[in-house]
């Protein structure tokens, strides 16, 4: 019974009474308050047509909302035909266009539909020579003994404390639960839930990694065909290493997984890329991990995450009884590879040269490596350095207990000429300046 009827319908009930028993009425008040107010839905023709995939002509149309009772006004226009509907007040389900078109299949039947398989122009998707998919990224994390789990995007806002700022959350308006109120802000959060439950089953190595989305509060992102305005929702992803590096063994001794172990399967996952570690700054710190065993990770010249240990704080407060090392890229930016290029070995012979820096105790080495690599892609005159490394380092006697020693390898070849000592020379004073001026390092001598 609808509300708006309810005096129509005491009416009715009081002249029955009247008529079998006899009597009197009394006065009618009838009161409205706080209706809820029901706005006119409008449906197009053209709109019903497109989606149920037949023609529906305006007489079918009209029939149906007579049937109903639901009453409209038809406006035949140049283009098309628009019904307006004012739903009463017991169609509370009729709020939006597709509900009427609904309301119209149903009646008309949706048996009248007909049966008709999509159609679509198949072309073929060539994989390009410079791309690589999300798949191969995952079979380079199980070739290094990586499992591959698939958590919620929902989580508890108490994991993502001390992972991202409360700025950069994105609130659920009707979560699911109470644990799943938070849309994650990194990955990070769910691995390190997946290694307490696995630790709770009395695992002691664990190694997971995951790819997926994460959703950031962004104001400066607008709406597009793959975006949502406000939300920054990357593709990244993230792997977590705890315990022995290796299952325990004859042929080794047992030790705990590092900074450069985990490192190395990161490299190993990007090749044929390269990897820079960058050191984190104040202006840009990573809060959650340790401050010694942490780095921005850059791939040729540009950030796109970052690695290291887990803040030993955050380790506490998940109590996790050993150290746990991560890390988390964006997806996108390990996907593009650059055609290869051939190279025509050199039938002259290579120069190799070492040089030693002292710099200051907290700089990384990958720091004086990002250094130089930028020289060589700016100067022509490096264009003879083929290949370096960082081979040593050393604390000690004849350093500042503030500073440390760098030793450098350096492989000097040209594929046209024999090199000169001039031309060695040369590349090297350009190498000491930059490293001492970046770096802010000295060159060490015997």
């Amino acid at each position: 019974m609808s509300a708006e009827t309810t005096v129509a319908h005491i009416e009715l009930l009081s002249a029955l009474i009247l008529q079998v028993c006899g009597g009197r009425a009394g006065p009618m008040q009838d009161q409205t308050l706080a209706v809820p107010a029901r706005p006119q839905v409008t449906m197009r023709r053209s709109r019903c047509v497109k989606v149920m995939g037949r023609d529906y002509s305006v007489a079918q149309i009209c029939q149906v909302f007579e049937r109903l009772q639901l009453p409209y006004v038809h406006q035949a226009r140049a283009d098309d035909d628009l019904f307006c509907i004012t739903p009463p007040a017991e169609r509370f389900d009729l709020e939006i266009e597709e509900d009427l078109i609904e309301e119209v299949a149903r009646v008309v039947g949706f048996d009248a539909i007909a049966v008709r398989s999509p159609v679509a122009d198949l072309v073929p998707r060539i994989p390009q020579e410079t791309e690589r998919s999300a798949h191969a990224l995952r079979q380079a994390m199980v070739y290094q003994d990586y499992h591959e789990v698939v958590t919620y995007s929902f989580i508890d806002p108490a994991q993502a404390e001390g992972f991202a700022a409360p700025s950069d959350w994105l609130q659920l308006l009707n979560p699911i639960a109470a644990q799943y109120s938070l849309m994650r802000p990194s990955l990070l959060p769910s691995l390190v839930k997946v290694l307490q439950d696995n630790l709770a089953r009395q695992e002691s190595r664990v190694r997971l990694f995951e790819v997926g989305r994460v959703f950031l509060a962004a104001p400066a992102v607008a709406d597009g065909p793959t975006t949502v305005a406000g939300i920054h929702q990357p593709s990244r992803i993230g792997a977590l290493a705890y315990g022995p590096v290796a299952e325990e063994q004859w042929g080794q001794p047992t030790r705990g997984v590092d900074f450069f172990d985990i490192k190395a399967d990161l490299q190993a996952m990007v090749a044929p890329l390269t990897i820079d570690c960058l050191p984190a700054s104040e202006s840009e710190p990573l809060p959650f991990l340790h401050p010694g065993q942490s780095a921005w990770v850059a791939v040729s010249g540009k950030r796109v995450g970052w690695l290291g240990a887990l803040h030993p704080s955050l380790q506490q407060t998940w109590e996790i009884p050993r150290p746990v090392m991560a890390f988390e890229l964006d997806l996108d930016s390990l996907t593009q590879l650059g055609l290869p290029t051939p190279q025509t070995p050199s039938r002259f012979p290579m120069v190799v040269r070492d040089l030693a820096f002292v710099v200051d105790l907290g700089l990384a080495s990958g720091a004086v490596v990002a250094a130089i690599n930028k020289l060589k892609n700016n100067n022509k005159q490096l264009v003879i350095l083929s290949n370096f490394m960082c081979f040593d380092e050393y604390k000690g006697q004849g350093i500042a207990q503030n500073e440390k020693s760098l030793a450098f390898r350096f492989f000097f070849q040209d594929t046209d000429r024999t090199l000169s000592d001039t031309d060695i020379d040369q590349a090297i004073a350009l190498i000491v300046e930059v490293v001492q001026r970046d770096c802010r390092a000295t060159l060490r001598t015997a």
